[in-house]
């Protein structure tokens, strides 16, 4: 069993080496072209990375410890009066206290936050699902430690289930299934492969779809600025993308029906609710057209505001790496300037693909590349 931080040296120095490539690559080659396709794009895999289940048989008075991460919850017992010398001396009182399940410790000789000093334990309150998708997601300015208390049959349990719920949705031969081929620069990343609700948005879906296939061609109707343009994800950059919230990406055209097309009412009605999802990006009500984005974590704030269309239920481990290049930066915010890109996209044949080996849950992956 690794250490929490010895999984994070490892995440590091892939995503490292990953960088490495892409800065190479981008000084070998532009990044696309004016007809829209990508220069010298090379189906080109990485270094292998081998994402593993997190173990599940921990009983549940082990610590699971992560440095450099503060971890949400109820408050259940403030750390103002309560120091302890160490995070284990944390964890330990955490398991003493009925309502605890989730905790944090200063540990930095500095304030961990303003008026949060040195060796103060905060104990909380949170569910499993919320605390599982913020493990992983260390940052160099935290000076908190933290862990959580949780039996490891709830893990594989709710893991398990959700992997079977995505499986379904990949197997659903009524709902179509598209793929986008996720990349640095020219620098091949993961396919990504995304299955659209069109039963409760059907316009956005279908829209989605065309333009993962381009069979809509080019603009011919609409805003007289994207004219000749390519109804086409292929070469679209990802032009934003925020640490541990969404990656953004889309093109210069307006909608497949030629400019915007309405919101569908149902699939406003969905909710934010996990990683995963993918939803319009719009300027107000009934203004979506070719941008969307897609959740790195639970955005209940966007409800109601934002359609939900499909879903991702396979190789989202692409979408944790290019995640990273926001980490750090500016408001943990990166542009199209990050190289992040979609160097290809297209419908699914089913027939083709063994969904039952790649459909995984994002609540039991994690960055392991032990053997690399």
């Amino acid at each position: 069993m690794t250490h929490p931080s010895q999984r994070l040296n490892l995440a590091v120095a892939v995503l490292a080496s990953v960088m490495t490539l892409y800065e190479v690559n981008q000084r070998q080659s532009g990044y696309g072209s004016a007809s829209g396709k990508v220069a010298n794009y090379t189906p080109y895999v990485p270094l292998p990375i081998n994402w593993s289940l997190i173990e599940q048989t921990e009983p549940v008075d082990t610590c699971r410890m992560e440095h450099k991460a503060e971890y949400d919850g109820a408050v259940v017992q403030s750390g103002t009066d309560h120091k302890l010398n160490t995070a284990a001396e944390c964890c330990e009182a955490c398991r003493n206290h009925p309502q605890c399940n989730v905790w944090v410790w200063c540990g930095r000789l500095s304030d961990c936050a303003p008026g949060r000093t040195f060796r103060e334990c905060w104990l909380k309150q949170s569910t499993f699902r919320e605390t599982m998708l913020s493990e992983g997601f260390p940052e160099e300015i935290v000076g908190w430690t933290s862990g959580a208390l949780f039996q490891g049959t709830v893990r594989e349990r709710m893991a398990e289930e959700d992997r079977r719920r995505l499986l379904a949705l990949a197997q659903d031969e009524n709902l179509p299934l598209v793929y986008l081929d996720v990349g640095l620069n020219n620098l091949f990343l993961g396919r990504v492969y995304v299955t659209l609700f069109k039963g409760q948005s059907p316009l956005a879906a279908e829209n989605f779809r065309q333009l993962c296939t381009g069979e809509a061609g080019v603009v011919l109707l609409g805003s007289k600025e994207f004219l000749g343009n390519l109804y086409h994800l292929r070469a679209a950059r990802f032009y934003r993308i925020v640490d541990r919230f969404i990656a953004q990406a889309g093109i210069d055209t307006d909608s497949v029906y030629g400019g915007a097309f309405k919101d569908d009412i149902d699939g406003l009605l969905l909710t934010h609710n996990r990683t995963g999802l993918l939803s319009m990006a719009n300027r107000g009500p009934d203004s979506n057209t070719a941008q969307f984005g897609i959740l790195l974590r639970p955005a209940p704030h966007l409800d109601g505001s934002f359609v939900i269309f499909g879903e991702v239920v396979a190789g989202i481990e692409a979408l944790y790496i290019i995640n990273g290049l926001a980490r750090g930066q500016i408001d943990n915010t990166v542009d199209a300037s990050a190289g992040a890109i979609i160097l290809d996209s297209g419908e699914v044949d089913r027939s083709t693909v063994n969904l039952t080996r790649l459909v995984r849950s994002p609540l039991m992956m994690k960055l392991n590349p032990e053997g690399v």
